[in-house]
């Protein structure tokens, strides 16, 4: 755990939690001053369900029992959506998801709106974990984890005029958002743990969509154990593939050295 934060003032602060099917994590961030912060990462048992963990850590976790000026909630799935604002209809948010996505069982469809960039997200999370979190606490703001990613890309795709492909990766998915300068070509995710299945789909999206070996970029971000070596593979075939760098992205903020600190998480926090 990374603690300088007095719980004492907790109304002053804000609360993050990331809820994943892999772990819990939380910060605690005081607004008026980012420099102090809480952050702490919790494993989850394989053996009980993820609710069931959910609502062990929930209620055992001292710093998660306190009143906060905001609580935030994010939600890190691969299953989501977006489409344009202009086709989304209110209350029909389990029938377009499921044209997309298999339906499953105990699943709620959320919805987030990104007002700048005239899209709604729509992601799935399990309707156990919300009722728990709804049940902890009185009032919070909740939102899918690509939407943060893709609030925080899209401003960065407008800086030049290369194509780019934003790649978030993790042990066990990768999250594709690609632009043309500000405009969303595709936003996806795939499932895949070996070097091999992520070259695959990476090189296929960028076949697909027409990006220019010359010119445009890949930036990876995301800590995994075969970085390197993606990295070197990518390279056989595109010669600007890039490393996203947190640290100097937020110009050093301390909360952007944590090599632990989820990067979706970073993003909501240091972008308020």
């Amino acid at each position: 755990m990374i603690d300088n934060i007095d719980l004492s003032k907790s109304n002053e602060y804000n609360l993050s939690i990331r809820v994943s099917s892999d772990g819990f994590s939380f910060s605690v961030v005081n607004p008026q001053n980012k420099s102090d912060f809480m952050f702490s990462k919790f494993d989850i048992s394989p053996s009980t369900s993820v609710s069931a963990n959910l609502k062990k850590w929930l209620s055992a976790t001292e710093e998660l029992n306190h009143e906060y000026k905001k609580v935030f909630v994010i939600f890190n799935t691969s299953r989501f959506m977006a489409l344009p604002a202009s086709l989304y209809q209110e209350g029909n948010d389990g029938d377009i998801f499921y044209y997309n996505h298999s339906k499953i069982n105990n699943e709620k469809v959320l919805s987030d709106k990104l007002i700048a960039e005239d899209i709604v997200m729509l992601y799935g999370v399990d309707k156990y974990c919300h009722q728990i979190i709804s049940e902890h606490f009185n009032e919070f703001e909740m939102m899918c984890s690509a939407t943060s990613l893709l609030h925080y890309y899209a401003g960065k795709s407008r800086i030049s005029g290369e194509k780019k492909i934003f790649i978030q990766l993790s042990e066990h998915d990768i999250k594709l958002f690609c632009f043309e300068n500000d405009k969303l070509l595709l936003l996806n995710s795939y499932n895949c743990k070996q070097v091999s299945d992520r070259l695959y789909y990476i090189l296929c999206v960028w076949n697909n969509l027409g990006y220019n070996v010359q010119k445009d970029e890949i930036i990876l971000n995301g800590n995994i154990k075969d970085k390197e070596l993606l990295h070197k593979e990518l390279k056989r075939f595109v010669p600007n593939v890039f490393w996203f760098m947190p640290r100097a992205e937020f110009n050093r903020a301390p909360l952007a050295q944590v090599e632990s600190f989820p990067f979706d998480m970073q993003t909501l926090l240091l972008c308020e």
